[in-house]
């Protein structure tokens, strides 16, 4: 598998946005085209937004699409100084998740953000795109493709989320497997990431693998392995449920997304 095209969802005025800048290097390394796609509903946004409820239609549209067009000139800049090979889709008329999912026919991996910096929940892209979701939080700055890691899990989810993984795993000098299981699991535990070792080596990866005992919270010991490792990227298997007609992300993987400062790479 490789990443033909990679999706980086843009937020509005995002000038500064670390989140263009490590799509821009991964695109390079991968020798990727880039999209980048933002999108603000015009009606929702004008009904809903107690500081623009006073404007006419007209001044509102124009408002936003001058920030609209700042995005797009970052992009242009963006990819420019990258000499990638770019495209660029906006719409005033969706939401920026039910835009990105649809438009997302057209690309291996899509690149967003996570907190306050940005407009797309991504649980809501990792649970309908249908696409390996890089998942950027704002502490991260690039990607350095030393060492990565797979936080390993005997399921379907995780099973996806490595082979979704592949192509960017490949960019990596190490790819570490780690599986945190019970004590009395853990001989089993170290020939299942023994073989996923294997398994990447045969796909020209290096890759090295360790079983540890489950101590307290999974995310903190997965976060302290990060640092141990130096790692800057985290690949998993993204678990949840359907309650209520909204998806629910599971514990572990809602943490990878909000306490743990490294990107991480999600599938399901």
């Amino acid at each position: 598998m490789s990443y033909v095209r990679v999706m980086v969802v843009q937020d509005l005025d995002a000038a500064l946005d670390e989140r263009l800048r490590i799509a821009c290097a991964l695109a390079h390394k991968l020798d990727s085209e880039l999209i980048g796609i933002t999108a603000v509903n015009l009606l929702d946004s004008f009904g809903y937004d107690p500081i623009i409820a006073s404007e006419s239609m007209t001044d509102h549209r124009e408002r936003l699409e001058a920030r609209v067009r700042v995005a797009e000139e970052a992009f242009a800049t963006h990819v420019k100084s990258w000499q990638l090979t770019g495209s660029w889709r906006k719409s005033l008329a969706h939401s920026p998740t039910e835009f990105v999912i649809a438009e997302s026919r057209s690309a291996d991996l899509i690149v967003t953000g996570v907190g306050q910096k940005s407009r797309v929940d991504p649980a809501d892209l990792i649970m309908a795109v249908g696409r390996p979701v890089l998942v950027v939080p704002s502490e991260a700055e690039e990607l350095r493709f030393k060492t990565a890691i797979v936080a390993w899990k005997e399921t379907r989810e995780c099973r996806r989320a490595v082979a979704d993984a592949l192509a960017l795993l490949s960019v990596y000098e190490n790819v570490h497997i780690i599986e945190l299981t019970s004590s009395d699991e853990l001989e089993q535990a170290k020939s299942h990431v023994g073989e996923v070792t294997r398994w990447l080596k045969c796909h020209g990866i290096s890759a090295t693998s360790s079983a540890l005992e489950a101590v307290g919270d999974t995310s903190v010991q997965l976060a302290e392995r990060v640092f141990i490792e130096g790692a800057d990227l985290i690949v998993a298997g993204a678990y949840g449920h359907s309650r209520m007609r909204e998806w629910v992300l599971g514990g572990v993987t809602r943490d990878l997304l909000t306490r743990i400062p490294c990107c991480s790479l999600l599938s399901r």
